[in-house]
C-alpha cells in the first residue's frame, strides 16, 4: 500500500508501538526490563527480556491496557 493512507497507517502503528514501549518502561516494577513493542495490522508484538515470568506477564498486561488490541509476546527470560 502506497500513498497518504499507507503513511497515516504506518504513523498510527509507530505511535502505538512507542506508547506501549514507554508504558512498559515506566511501569511500576519494570526497571530491569528490556522490552520493545512493534505494532502492525492491529497486533502489538512484544520483544525483549524480563527477569521473571511475572514481570513478562505484567508487560503483556500493560500492553493490552495501552493498545486495546491483540498482544503477542516473544519475551525471553533473562536468568540472572
Amino acid at each position: 500500500m502506497f500513498g497518504p493512507a499507507a503513511s497515516l497507517k504506518d504513523t498510527r502503528y509507530s505511535s502505538l508501538a512507542a506508547s506501549v514501549t514507554s508504558a512498559i518502561a515506566y511501569g511500576a516494577g519494570m526497571e530491569n526490563v528490556r522490552i520493545t513493542a512493534r505494532a502492525e495490522y492491529g497486533i502489538v508484538r512484544l520483544e525483549g527480556t524480563a527477569p521473571t515470568l511475572t514481570i513478562a506477564d505484567r508487560a503483556v498486561e500493560i500492553a493490552v491496557g495501552v493498545a486495546g488490541c491483540n498482544v503477542r509476546s516473544v519475551i525471553t527470560l533473562s536468568h540472572h
